[in-house]
């Protein structure tokens, strides 16, 4: 974690004070440029029910931003539930961070809940979320542009890396 001097003020600060916000240096030499350059890698976390408070915190951090969804993990194993999810997920979220975009992570929930057609996230006129993981850029009105079926059909990280880095250069 990143520690704020004190005596530092300004947008980064109140980042830092906001409870629910995780600033994770890339590494240590990072951590120091981020304190002094004010750049920081920043990712937030809520569960579907929690999406509009997320975003309204989303949109408060520096742009680009963007949502992925991703399924919870089982409370059996302690691993997500989706295999694409697993393989996908961490590829977003480092793609995200060497690109310095913000990112909040939805998590779509137990896949009983997830399958069902009345879901809120498949329900939901602007996300219409037809499968997980998914990747989309958000603006002040809500999403802009959406990765779809693509990361889905990534067939390892590898190619996932891919598919996001070309993504956030597209919706740059």
């Amino acid at each position: 974690m990143i520690r704020i001097p004190a005596a530092q003020s300004g947008p980064l600060r109140r980042l830092c004070s906001q409870p629910s916000l995780h600033l994770r240096p890339l590494n240590r030499k990072l951590a120091v440029q981020a304190v002094n350059k004010k750049m920081v890698e920043a990712s937030l976390s809520c569960s579907y029910t929690d999406i509009k408070r997320g975003v309204k915190k989303l949109l408060q951090l520096p742009a680009p931003h963007y949502v992925v969804f991703l399924a919870d993990n089982s409370p059996e194993t302690g691993v997500s539930w989706c295999p694409d999810c697993v393989r996908c997920g961490p590829a977003v979220k480092r793609v995200c961070a060497e690109q310095g975009a913000s990112l909040l992570e939805v998590l779509v929930g137990q896949r009983a809940a997830w399958k069902d057609p009345q879901h809120p996230l498949r329900q939901d006129a602007a996300i219409q979320l037809s499968g997980v993981p998914d990747l989309m850029c958000w603006g002040a009105d809500g999403p802009t542009a959406k990765l779809g079926g693509a990361l889905e059909k990534a067939a390892s990280p590898g190619e996932a890396v891919g598919v996001v880095a070309k993504f956030l250069l597209d919706t740059r």
